[in-house]
């Protein structure tokens, strides 16, 4: 469980960058990583596509 509270903006933003096409998926009784903290993520994440 090593990589549990690992970051992983910095590789997100990388393919984010990139141009690839991502889905982030939150399951709906997900108790370690609900929506409310994935959506708090992905408005905090800062990439170059942001504004579009």
């Amino acid at each position: 469980m090593g990589d549990v509270m690992n970051s992983v903006a910095h590789k997100v933003k990388t393919i984010l960058d990139a141009n690839y096409k991502v889905l982030f998926y939150s399951g709906q009784l997900d108790i370690i990583v609900a929506y409310p903290l994935t959506l708090n993520f992905l408005k905090n994440l800062e990439w170059s596509g942001q504004a579009e």
